[in-house]
């Protein structure tokens, strides 16, 4: 029987988020699970904002924080592949830097999982619409893969996840950038995992507010995706 220092490992992929990496991690400080420690690790992808130097000042403080440093950009799919190896738990979640939702729902989440189930994934619910380009974008892109993966995962792009550390150490992952937040879930559709859908409070940021997906990499995803279906 394998035996884990942490019932929770955070996975978080951090590029320039000078302005958010020290609420987020906050915020997890704040996460009561049951009197337990998790096991944070943080993978800052090539940050050229000062991100690094705040990592750097919070990881003295905090030793317990694991940082792992890519010397260059190398993608968010990478970040996440990179992190996965660190892992010391049970379960893993896939958490984003950018306060864009809610993680406070991870812990009733971990209470989910018990039911037995592989994963839980987030639907993301909007608090307000700044613009309807995303809106709209999301609706595509999510119109689109329930059509090629023959699923009713209604947010396939979402970054909050919850997976049982064995299974997604088992998945073969190969996007290096923000495909692997949709491969992963085509992993569970394909693996036959048993995972549950749950709503998140969504406020997105726009590009002045930092906002790093464009529309050059919704095409990049969508050749993965047929890829996939090709396979």
């Amino acid at each position: 029987m394998v035996s884990f220092t942490y019932p929770l490992s955070i996975i978080i992929s951090v590029y320039n988020e000078i302005h958010t990496i020290e609420s987020v991690l906050k915020k997890i400080d704040r996460l009561n699970f049951n009197g337990y420690n998790c096991q944070i690790i943080i993978v800052d992808d090539g940050s050229n904002d000062g991100t690094t130097e705040i990592l750097k000042d919070i990881n003295s403080v905090n030793p317990n924080y694991k940082i792992v440093y890519n010397d260059t950009n190398c993608g968010k799919g990478y970040s996440i592949k990179k992190g996965i190896q660190y892992i010391n738990s049970e379960h893993v979640a896939l958490v984003d830097a950018d306060e864009e939702v809610d993680i406070s729902v991870i812990v009733e989440w971990l209470s989910i999982d018990s039911l037995k189930i592989d994963a839980v994934i987030g639907i993301r619910k909007y608090e307000y619409i700044d613009t309807n380009l995303y809106y709209f974008g999301r609706y595509i892109l999510s119109s689109l893969f329930k059509k090629l993966f023959h699923t009713n995962i209604q947010d396939p792009l979402v970054g909050l996840k919850l997976i049982k550390s064995s299974v997604i150490k088992s998945m073969h992952l190969r996007s290096q950038g923000f495909g692997i937040d949709s491969e992963i879930l085509v992993r569970l559709i394909r693996g036959g995992y048993k995972f549950k859908q749950k709503p998140i409070k969504y406020t997105p940021r726009n590009v002045d507010g930092g906002k790093k997906i464009r529309f050059y990499h919704a095409i990049d995803i969508m050749i993965l995706w047929f890829k996939e279906v090709l396979k």
